[in-house]
């Protein structure tokens, strides 16, 4: 009876020992399947922290780069609509001014024609008054304005030799214009001869003139 007591307890010593050892092992081992797991965890955060740093950058940068697409357009339209906007109000103003001024060097002219000698292109010095009213109202001109002096006769003599003094007379004006300072005109000068009668009686001496247009420059 004794002995076998002794066996049991040897029996029961060595089971809890080996328990004891075995769960020691999977202790070991559970500890070890811990810390791979865990290290696979925080490479594995480090990744997702990465991947999720990156997508809020690439996030951010597209909303950037929408704003600017979406904001750069409008701009530009309204840049460029201010810029039309302005440029038609100059435009606008400045055909009304070269009109008008146009029919002030038309009554000045009515008022004051340019005579010149006869046969001859030399202005006569009763001309001045009205030459020196037409040059303070050209003055006034935009920029670049065109300004065309029309010389136009009767139709006493040949047709070739009329066209001619028509082209001699207005180059005169021309000339005198120029010396006189206007040099933000362009000036040219057309002789039309006895092309464009100003009455019905073609050698009636009121066809004799001088006329001047004018038009807006670019």
């Amino acid at each position: 009876m004794g002995s076998k007591l002794i066996l049991l307890l040897w029996l029961i010593v060595g089971s809890l020992l080996t328990f004891f050892c075995l769960n020691e092992e999977k202790r070991e081992l559970l500890l070890e399947y811990k810390n791979i797991y865990l290290n696979q965890s925080k490479v594995s955060d480090v990744a997702n922290v990465d991947n999720i740093e990156k997508e809020e950058k690439q996030k951010e940068n597209k909303a950037v780069f929408t704003v600017i697409e979406q904001d750069k357009p409008i701009l530009a339209e309204e840049e460029v609509m201010d810029k039309n906007s302005t440029t038609k109000n100059i435009s606008d103003t400045d055909t009304a001014s070269v009109k008008t001024i146009e029919n002030k060097v038309a009554l000045i002219l009515h008022e004051h024609p340019i005579y010149f000698k006869t046969n001859s292109s030399s202005i006569r010095k009763d001309s001045q008054k009205g030459l020196t009213q037409i040059y303070t109202a050209l003055k006034e001109l935009p920029k670049a304005t065109i300004v065309t002096v029309e010389g136009h006769t009767d139709a006493t003599g040949s047709a070739t030799s009329n066209k001619k003094l028509s082209q001699q007379r207005a180059d005169a004006v021309k000339f005198y214009l120029k010396k006189s300072g206007l040099n933000h005109l362009v000036i040219k000068a057309t002789g039309y001869g006895e092309e464009r009668a100003l009455v019905s009686d073609p050698n009636d001496e009121k066809n004799r003139r001088v006329e001047i247009r004018l038009e807006r420059g670019e």
